[in-house]
């Protein structure tokens, strides 16, 4: 067979100067060819032994002249056995009829790939019904045993790596990595790619579609506790209904399973570089968190196909010497010598040379030590296209597609941020649906879109929302201790309420108390006929216009006008204390004691005109009745008008509650536990954690924090979890359903500000 010979051949002028590297060029030309050409030595590992005439030959366990059915994750079809449990021939026939496609259940399909060529290259030769090889090099102990592997199987299910800064543990990776995807197909196998540096294995997504690694179910390149959390319960969540599956169907492992069925599921390796790291970033519960979950996951990785490979400096402080135990392999580069005791069981590593791993999977004794020679990846060309590393990625993304296969990937980076414009766009395609959603449901007052989640989710848009609800204390408060977080939830919230389909009848009213807060947004660049005020005595008109509401509103089950303007007025004097208003509600019950309801409402757009100035002096508590006599025709239509539409929305931003120095607390707190009764919705924003805002937290429902200060999470009754100097992510609880969520902020411009100083260099020469 030539089909080796088409392999990327090494340039002259590389192996010149590259004439000290082992490069992986050659070592994986080299090792293509000696899998096809010296059979014997692959046995057991590569080649199956099988009788053909009475003689034994060795073969290939994949057969490109036959079709292979892919069997989905069992968590997406478990639910179709519910009704089985303890019946092994049901279970086996729904199994059979899951597989043949009499049956379908939700989303599940197994999907059939036509094997009718040959990949490129002599890739994708080996299956992982046994295990996945790993491949570190060439082993040094002679030509016989060069490319023996290091197998992820039943006997030796995880893996470590260690190794110093300068090691070369990043080429290290990377050569476990390419040599399986070289080895397996990526029907045959799941990678799942995390990386706390956020640069290294990102770049198996990061380069454009035709250079995504057809194997990876996942890429985090991040820190994000959060979402490593998340994504290792995904894994523990499809690990258990695996053996789920098995036990139903009288099994005890993976390979049982795709021999009794004929179908290919694929084993799951999990790598995590800087493993060391996701517990410095972790709280001391998301530490407990994540060893509840790889404990699970080290115990049944064996019989699910499930296997761990973690990378670190040194294992200090993240697994312990239980969990340790389960990681037979363990890989060390040049090393500390204390570190490669603790990891090989011997000082071996500490005299390595660079380019050099040892790996013991014995009992740690230095002569079970094996030493391979790590082939040296090249990836320093200025364009992707002339890499030796993209070009490979490429090559396996056009044997992915030509057999039609593409399997669904996530890629999560940290630091990616949208673009605003985005959301808007977003925003704008859903709104006839939430409109119809908020016409059917009118317990809600509106739907907000915050953001991308920071959790894992195969959802191409993972974007949290949030239903508001109408109810006691359903106001938003943000506490953010950097201004422009704060800046950035204030634009968040504009955008979604300036494209809400309410957004014609709601009126918004913003109290600019925070200078520095309104020099970095104006909210009148989003919402352009916002009514703004910049003093604190101006609250008294939210006062008013709650007491006339609810008066109102308490008012409407009277039977008749009179019956409703004298409950009116003992509510209004009961609210306000304004005894003026009994005479005044006397002369306007007989004013509209005779009025036809039909007509009223035109009477008290002129009452003001004629009425208000000839026979009540327009004071303060003549308004309250102007008020009153508008909204009552409107409370009568209540068996035809719903309710939410009795009252106009508006909305309150109060913008530096911490500039509030006295609290209102005898009208504006029950304002806020009662407001969304009659359409007033409160939002609410400050930036200091000095102050005390737990008045404000108990009457909000919908809380937003962001920073690094854990006791502004405290008095929230949130999580806290750490985050890196400039996090981009914003967490967010709804009390009410005691849940909370992170998402990241989208690309905004902010306003410069800059605190006004003398430059004493130039005023001083």
């Amino acid at each position: 067979m030539d089909f080796w010979n088409d392999v990327v051949a090494v340039k002259e002028e590389e192996e010149k100067e590259e004439k000290n590297n082992f490069l992986h060029e050659k070592f994986r030309r080299d090792f293509l060819k000696a899998v096809y050409n010296k059979q014997k030595k692959f046995r057991g590992e590569v080649y199956l032994a099988k009788k053909v005439d009475g003689e034994e030959q060795l073969v290939l366990p994949v057969s490109y002249d036959r079709d292979v059915i892919c069997c989905p994750e069992p968590l997406d079809f478990i639910g179709a056995f519910n009704d089985s449990i303890g019946n092994l021939p049901k279970s086996q026939e729904i199994m059979r009829d899951l597989i043949s496609g009499r049956k379908r259940f939700r989303t599940a399909r197994f999907e059939t790939i036509c094997l009718d060529h040959k990949p490129n290259n002599g890739i994708w030769f080996n299956s992982s019904r046994n295990g996945v090889n790993l491949r570190p090099g060439t082993l040094e102990e002679g030509e016989g045993q060069a490319y023996a592997p290091v197998t992820l199987g039943d006997l030796l299910v995880h893996g470590v790596v260690v190794g110093r800064t300068g090691s070369g543990k990043s080429v290290f990776l990377n050569n476990l990595i390419l040599n399986m995807l070289t080895e397996y197909s990526p029907w045959e196998l799941d990678l799942y790619l995390a990386d706390f540096k956020k640069v290294e294995l990102s770049r198996y997504m990061s380069a454009g579609k035709e250079y995504q690694t057809p194997h990876l179910k996942t890429c985090a390149a991040t820190s994000e506790i959060r979402y490593v959390i998340t994504m290792l319960n995904h894994l523990v969540d499809c690990m258990q209904a695996r053996q789920d599956l098995f036990t139903r169907l009288g099994l005890q492992k993976l390979s049982d399973f795709r021999d009794k069925y004929g179908v290919v599921l694929p084993r799951v390796v999990l790598l995590i570089d800087e493993f060391q790291q996701m517990f410095q970033e972790s709280t001391t519960r998301e530490t407990n968190i994540i060893n509840d979950l790889l404990m699970s996951i080290i115990k049944l990785g064996r019989a699910t196909g499930f296997h761990l490979l973690f990378a670190s400096q040194e294992m200090k402080g993240a697994l312990s010497g239980k969990a340790l135990a389960n990681f037979k392999i363990k890989f060390a580069l040049p090393c500390d010598s204390s570190v490669s005791s603790e990891i090989l069981g011997n000082p071996g590593a500490a005299t390595l040379e660079r380019g050099y791993v040892l790996v013991n999977t014995e009992a740690g004794k230095a002569e079970d030590n094996k030493k391979y020679k790590v082939p040296f990846i090249r990836d320093d060309e200025e364009e992707v296209t002339d890499s030796y590393f993209y070009r490979s990625l490429n090559e396996l993304v056009k044997e992915e597609n030509s057999y039609r296969f593409n399997k669904r990937k996530t890629f999560y980076q940290e630091d990616e941020q949208k673009e605003i414009s985005e959301l808007e766009d977003i925003l704008e395609k859903v709104k006839s649906v939430k409109e119809k959603e908020l016409r059917e449901k009118p317990d809600y007052y509106d739907i907000l879109t915050l953001g991308y989640g920071v959790v894992y989710s195969e959802k191409k848009y993972d974007l949290e929302t949030c239903y508001i609800e109408r109810g006691r204390n359903r106001n938003i408060f943000a506490v953010c201790p950097d201004v422009d977080d704060l800046a950035y939830v204030q634009k968040l919230l504009a955008v979604n309420f300036v494209h809400s389909s309410a957004a014609e009848r709601t009126r918004n009213f913003y109290f600019d108390l925070h200078p520095i807060l309104s020099a970095k947004y104006n909210i009148e660049d989003d919402i352009c006929n916002v009514e703004k005020f910049d003093n604190v005595d101006s609250l008294e008109g939210i006062k008013r216009e709650y007491f006339v509401r609810l008066a109102a509103k308490e008012a409407c089950s009277e039977g008749s006008v009179v019956k409703f303007f004298e409950s009116y007025t003992s509510k209004l004097i009961a609210y306000t204390g304004e005894k003026e208003l009994a005479r005044i509600g006397q002369v306007a019950a007989q004013v509209f004691a005779e009025t036809n309801v039909a007509d009223l409402l035109n009477q008290c757009k002129s009452f003001e005109k004629t009425q208000g100035r000839n026979v009540l002096p327009m004071t303060l508590p003549a308004k309250y009745y102007y008020y009153g006599h508008y909204y009552y025709p409107i409370v009568k239509k209540m068996d035809i008008v719903p309710w939410q539409d009795v009252f106009e929305q508006r909305n309150y931003w109060i913008s530096g509650i911490e500039y509030i120095e006295n609290i209102p607390k005898k009208w504006f707190f029950p304002a806020l536990r009662n407001g969304m009764s009659v359409n007033m919705f409160f939002l609410m924003f400050c930036s200091s954690e000095e102050i005390n805002f737990s008045d404000f937290v108990g009457r909000s429902d919908y809380l937003f924090v962001s920073g690094n200060i854990e006791k502004i999470y405290k008095r929230c009754g949130m999580t806290f979890t750490k985050k890196g100097r400039n996090s981009i992510v914003i967490d967010f609880k709804i009390k009410s359903l005691n849940t909370e969520r992170a998402f990241k902020k989208y690309k905004i411009q902010a306003s410069d500000f800059e605190v006004p100083a003398l430059d004493f260099d130039e005023l001083i020469s």
